[in-house]
């Protein structure tokens, strides 16, 4: 009966090197360990004492609320009390999903609709709203006015027409399902150059010797008068979606810039979209979603990150892990080295 041959002398010099790049790696394993260690040090004092909340633990949103209160984070308590429901609301829904790191916190799972930030929230929350009601077109000179818009629309065709004989600008509006959406206002404005702008501090329309000529869903703003014509400085239109979703603004000037926007409470519709310079026409798709707020200001939650006052797990809990995931690592190395082997 034939002795087993003995490991050839390439093998043998493989494993001396494997055996080598193992202990390096290891003891640089250890050398992190130790010092993550030092980041842990506060961490079961401050869970105690209530200036660190476990994301994951049980009855997390009422910690988190004592957290803020305790912390002066804010100072309407109905702000702290919203926070609470709103994080409780999803723990509640979601309780066999875990929070997988603190960023997520802020992001789309915990985003909170904007009108009830508005109605519940405090301060800080009907400001945040306020704001963010400005950035979807609610804000300027020219736009109808939030309520007014949700409570009593005005009239608007679907095909408006400025009548200065040029190209047509329009599109369609779709909401998540991909179905179009009817009555939804959408507002044209031009956009003029920053070198073409009259200096003054008066707004358009309001200047000496401009004039303004009103129509049926839009404005237009005349500068003062240059040989026999007098130069369009502002224009602004709108309409409003058909029972297809789809609007329109017919006889825009060639070769001006142009944006659109929809505009529609309770919803957004992402950034406006437009041309820088009108030559043919155009059409564009508008997607609907609900109208959101991330549940902290970008503000808040740096501060609560920079103080390291959330976590997701126990350093027992990440102990654990650390060496799992090493001990997969090495694993991983020695199975295709016995494999290789045996082949």
């Amino acid at each position: 009966m034939d002795e087993k041959a003995p490991p050839s002398t390439g093998r043998r010099i493989e494993r001396l090197f494997l055996v080598l790049i193992s202990t390096v790696l290891g003891m640089l394993f250890y050398t992190l360990f130790t010092v993550l260690q030092g980041d842990f040090r506060d961490v079961n004092k401050r869970l105690h004492n209530g200036t660190m909340v476990n994301l994951n633990r049980p009855n997390s949103a009422q910690i988190l609320a004592t957290l803020l209160e305790k912390g002066y984070y804010f100072d309407d308590k109905r702000d702290i009390d919203f926070i609470q429901e709103s994080v409780a609301n999803v723990l509640e829904a979601d309780t066999l999903v875990l929070i997988d790191n603190v960023g997520e916190l802020n992001k789309r799972r915990f985003a909170i609709l904007a009108d009830d930030a508005f109605a519940r929230g405090g301060n800080s929350f009907r400001k945040r709203a306020a704001v963010s009601r400005s950035l979807l077109g609610f804000a300027d000179a020219y736009s109808s006015s939030f309520q007014a818009e949700r409570s009593s629309p005005p009239r608007l065709p679907a095909v408006t027409d400025v009548g200065l004989k040029g190209y047509r600008l329009g599109g369609t509006v779709r909401n998540e399902a991909d179905s179009t959406v009817p009555g939804v206002l959408v507002r044209l404005a031009m956009v003029l150059p920053p070198d073409s702008t009259t200096i003054g501090d008066h707004d358009a329309g309001n200047g000496p010797n401009e004039v303004s000529e009103k129509g049926p869903g839009f404005v237009k703003v005349y500068g003062p008068r240059s040989g026999n014509n007098r130069p369009l400085r502002a224009l602004t239109a709108f309409a409003r979606t058909n029972a297809q979703g789809e609007f329109a603004f017919a006889n825009l000037p060639a070769g001006q810039a142009f944006e659109v926007l929809p505009m529609q409470p309770s919803y957004q519709f992402g950034q406006s979209l437009g041309v820088a310079k009108l030559t043919q026409n155009t059409s564009f798709t508008f997607h609907r979603v609900p109208h959101t707020l991330r549940l902290f200001s970008t503000r808040d939650f740096s501060i609560l990150k920079k103080e390291k006052s959330l976590i997701v797990r126990t350093p027992a809990q990440f102990n654990e892990w650390y060496w799992l995931i090493a001990g997969g690592f090495f694993g991983g190395f020695l199975f295709i080295h016995l494999l290789l082997s045996f082949r």
